[in-house]
């Protein structure tokens, strides 16, 4: 399944790649945009798949089919758990995932211990 989504959006701000909307009253949004894939797996009992066990189908996949692409997901806090870590990890692909105070309670809790210790660097 793929679908388009905005990830940036301005009425200030802008590249020479934005996409631009003009608005009725004038104005003008500065955005860009991305299709996002997800992998369906048909058949299966569950009504619903999660999110975590379709990211580890569809990293496995891409990996069986590009076994020698450098890869680096992007992903938001709820993928920044051990379990889908692991799978990277084990797929050999690189990653970035966002990490919220209030989804990773523990981690910023030892951030900030650091923090006030001295022990973290600027």
């Amino acid at each position: 399944s793929i679908d388009g989504t905005g990830f940036f959006s301005s009425d200030k701000i802008k590249c020479s790649h934005c996409c631009t909307r003009e608005h009725d009253k004038g104005t003008i949004t500065y955005g860009h945009s991305a299709s996002t894939g997800t992998d369906y797996q048909g058949g299966r009992r569950e009504k619903n798949d999660c999110e975590g066990n379709v990211i580890k189908r569809l990293m496995a996949r891409l990996r069986r089919e590009h076994p020698r692409l450098k890869i680096i997901l992007l992903a938001d806090s709820f993928h920044s758990n051990a379990s889908v870590i692991k799978h990277l990890i084990a797929k050999k692909m690189s990653f970035i995932l966002a990490a919220k105070p209030g989804n990773h309670e523990y981690l910023f809790k030892q951030f900030y211990a650091l923090d006030e210790t001295g022990q973290k660097s600027p």
